[in-house]
């Protein structure tokens, strides 16, 4: 599964590439992230909030049609009665966006690929993380596809909001599945002239 991701983006990335409107830049901004535990624990669960800051580029394919790679340092998680649950993960999300010029700027739509990669975390009871393969141990490893929409200004400032919805299950726990959700909200900023 690495191999095929890291290949996919090697791919994309020599594509795009050969383009020539390149532009690179930055992103920082919020995430209001879930899970979905199925079958239910009973527990009501909350939303949790973390940061989200990480590094974008932009390839133009055609005026309205671009791709957005970018590599992001995401905190995730949720609540329980207990306290927060976290888990940090470095993110490669690909945004595929449709922009159609709103105003002086365009508005964009688009569908959202990522892989992502958990670092560390922190149960509700202070407690560790632990990635592996053990019922106890979470699977570091998530993948998932969301949407985004936004707005990019001729200067190249940018707002975006998105959800996510995490396919990779984290739970190594027969019969049981635990996937990330996640709503987020961000600005940013890519040098090298207008859209």
């Amino acid at each position: 599964m690495k191999k095929l991701i890291l290949t996919c983006l090697g791919l994309g990335m020599l594509t795009a590439t050969s383009f020539a409107q390149m532009r690179f830049g930055g992103e920082v901004g919020l995430n209001i992230s879930n899970v979905n535990i199925s079958p239910s624990t009973g527990t009501t669960l909350k939303s949790a909030m973390g940061a989200r800051i990480g590094a974008i580029a932009d390839f133009s394919i055609t005026d309205a049609i671009s791709i957005q790679p970018g590599v992001m340092f995401s905190m995730l998680g949720y609540k329980d009665d207990a306290g927060t649950n976290s888990l940090n993960y470095i993110q490669i999300p690909i945004n595929i966006n449709y922009k159609f010029e709103v105003g002086p700027g365009k508005l964009f739509l688009g569908l959202t690929p990522y892989f992502g990669y958990a670092m560390s975390g922190k149960n509700s009871d202070g407690s560790s993380v632990t990635f592996g393969s053990n019922p106890t141990d979470i699977k570091a490893i998530d993948f998932g596809v969301g949407v985004n929409a936004g707005y990019e200004l001729p200067m190249g400032l940018l707002f975006r909001a998105g959800y996510d919805y995490g396919m990779g299950n984290l739970t190594n726990i027969s019969g049981a599945t635990i996937n990330n959700t996640n709503i987020h909200i961000s600005v940013g900023y890519l040098f090298g002239g207008s859209n």
